[in-house]
Formats: structure tokens, sequence, C-alpha cells
């Protein structure tokens, strides 16, 4: 992965926050700000693997929007790179979040507390390329998303795996 990986990172969060908007507007407006969530990305391609660490905090919360900001830092290949702060704002409307292949239960442990979690498996298309995503959720956690991976439909050419790592909700 070269220069362009924080990019890239940018991207997928970017698209998969875009194809859940409602869903994470939905999840985020019960909290207060203040309330903040860390994540770990890894996206592995071709042997190599790129890291990234966010902290998401919750700034302001309205009928129209919620307010998040989102900053941490990068590391591929032996290089960090700081990743600066920018606002995201989820709204409430609902965007069309693909075609659900499967769902179900599961339980994940994170930061040692077990959580309940339901799971939806869905094919997304977006400009051509198609990918599946596979979403764990649990209403306890801000943002609601416990640990999501996405992967080429097809094609092993990119795997990307987001897990939450610890937060406090307010």
């Amino acid at each position: 992965m070269g220069a362009n990986s924080a990019v890239v990172l940018a991207v997928v969060l970017s698209s998969f926050v875009q194809a859940r908007e409602g869903r994470e507007y939905k999840a985020w407006a019960s909290c207060k700000p203040g309330t903040w969530i860390k994540t770990r990305m890894e996206v592995e391609r071709g042997g190599d693997v790129a890291v990234a660490e966010m902290t998401t905090s919750l700034v302001e919360v309205t009928k129209e929007k919620v307010v998040l900001e989102q900053s941490g830092k990068m590391t591929s290949r032996g290089k960090t790179v700081e990743i600066p702060a920018q606002k995201v704002e989820p709204g409430p409307k609902d965007v069309e979040g693909g075609k659900l292949l499967k769902q179900g239960d599961e339980e994940l442990e994170v930061d040692g507390k077990k959580l309940k979690c339901h799971f939806e498996e869905t094919e997304v298309e977006d400009k051509g390329v198609k990918s599946l995503y596979k979403v764990w959720r649990n209403s306890t956690v801000p943002g609601g998303m416990v640990r999501t991976e996405i992967r080429p439909a097809g094609a092993p050419a990119a795997t990307t795996r987001i897990m939450t790592l610890q937060w406090e909700k307010k």
C-alpha cells in the first residue's frame, strides 16, 4: 500500500457511513455530546496491511443530523501518519444499504464485555463494483457498530475489518 492508503481508508469508511446513514444517525442521536468510540480498521491487500485507529466523538445532535468528529492515526509499511480531525454529519434519512443475504445473532467480546450482536451480511454495489459487508451491531455501543468486515465480491483483492475497541456513552 502506498501513500494513498489514508485516502483509501477514508473513502471506505465514508462510503460505509453513507450506506448506513439513517442507522448511524439513530444510534448516535440517543447519546449525549461527549460520547466517543475508538475503532481499529485493518485493510489487507496483497500481503500488506494498513492499520488505522480512529476516535469518533459526538459533538452535536439535532433533528436533522448528528455531528461527529473523527481523528486518529494510520500505519502502513512501518510509517505512521496522523489523520487530522474531520467532521461527519449523518442525517436521519435511510439510504439504500444493498441486498440482504443473511442475518442472525452472535456474541462478540469487546474491551472485556460480552455483547449480544445482531449481524447482517449484505451485497453492496458502488460504481459497478460489488462488495460483501458483514456488520455486527449492538445498541449499547455509540453508533451501534461493533464490528464490520468488507471484501470485494468474488475476489480476495482487499479485505477491510473495522472493530470497536472502547467507548464511553454519555
